[in-house]
Parts: C-alpha cells; structure tokens; sequence
C-alpha cells in the first residue's frame, strides 16, 4: 500500500513495538504523529531500494540480535532513523537523519547520552571508518546484510540502488558502482560482528564480485 493510508494502517500494528523502544531509551512520551511521520518519510516516492521494505527487514533481524546488544532500545530507535531522510546523493542525509532523530528525543526528555549514542549510531551508517562500539557494529550489518542475501534478493537490491539514481547517465553510474564494490572487497571483512561475518560475508563477496564482472 502507498500513499498515507499504507502508513496508518502499518502505525496501529507497529506502535506498541515503537512505543517499547521508545519508552526503553528513557523518553517520557511518544510524539503523537512521529511514528505516521517515520513511515510516510520511508515510503515517499522513488524510494526503491531504503524503502519501508529494508526498514522492516532491519527490525525483523533485530528481533534476534536484542540478546547480544548492550542497548537494544537505543539500536532500534536508530534503525528507524538511519535512512529516514534519503535524497539520492545529497551529502547529508544521515545528518538530518540524525537531527530528527535528536529533535524528537529531546522533545520527549530522553536523557542526553541516549540522545548522543543514538546521534552517533545513525552518522555511523554513512559507514566510513568503525564502530565506536559493539552496539554501532550490529547496526552497520544490519545495514549491509543485503549484501550477503540470496541471488534473486542482491539482485532486487542492486536493481534498486540503479532506479533510486536514475538521473545519473548509465556510463558514470556503472564506473561510481563499481568503485564502490571494489573498495568494499578490500576489506578484511565486509561485516563487524562475528555473527554477520560468519552467516554472510563469503555470500556477501560472491554477490559483489558477481556485479562488479557484469559492469566491467
């Protein structure tokens, strides 16, 4: 479903989730309207690839990663917020992500080092350098555990990334991609926990090295 039906009708099944996380970071109140927001935010139009779809996957595999994560509430606050604004190469996107996430906080009271960590979490995404914690490194590979997906799912993904840049000429766009996948396979691990490296990085790298022959 599209448009502002779609996400009041997702709001009334995902509230008492977001409500919990919410709560769980130690805000004093939930924004009446924020969760509608969140969701009409994640599905504007051209959103092909961070759509609603990488939003709920994200929160699925939460679900079995909670016992490992020092501060569950806070990863999953910052996982609503991580691609809430996503304009297809604007240079800010997790910042204004993050000052959304931080203006509704701090509307709600939350105490500020929770504030702080979440902030930092969501900048994280931009995924340059590491993670400052273990919590941060769950959140960045859950962010990239499309990469170690099966073929038809990266497919999807990869077809998704290309129509959210459309404007971008063929020619530019293959070259941008496939730097891109060569610096990732240049890591010594595509993911940061033990988890996520040992369920996907050789799938992860076969999918990457499978795109990057079909663009040279």
């Amino acid at each position: 479903m599209n448009g502002l039906v779609g996400p009041m009708l997702r709001s009334d099944a995902l509230a008492p989730r977001f409500a919990r996380a919410w709560r769980g970071v130690g805000a004093h109140s939930t924004p009446p309207d924020l969760l509608d927001r969140l969701l009409t935010a994640w599905n504007e139009p051209g959103r092909h690839y961070h759509s609603e779809a990488h939003l709920f996957d994200g929160l699925a595999r939460m679900d079995g990663l909670r016992a490992s994560l020092k501060r569950p509430n806070e990863v999953e606050i910052a996982w609503w917020f991580h691609d809430a604004i996503q304009v297809p190469g604007a240079p800010d996107n997790e910042h204004r992500s993050a000052d959304w996430a931080t203006e509704a906080l701090t509307a709600s009271r939350a105490p500020e080092g929770a504030i702080q960590r979440i902030a930092a979490a969501i900048l994280a995404t931009r995924h340059r350098g590491e993670p400052a914690t273990p919590d941060e490194a769950a959140l960045l590979d859950l962010d990239l555990a499309i990469l170690g997906a099966n073929v038809a799912e990266y497919d999807a993904y990869a077809a998704g990334v290309r129509a959210e840049y459309a404007a971008i000429p063929d020619e530019a766009w293959r070259a941008g991609r496939a730097a891109f996948l060569r610096d990732m396979l240049t890591h010594g691990s595509m993911y940061h926990t033990a988890s996520f490296h040992d369920a996907l990085e050789l799938k992860a790298r076969a999918n990457l090295m499978r795109e990057l022959a079909a663009l040279d």
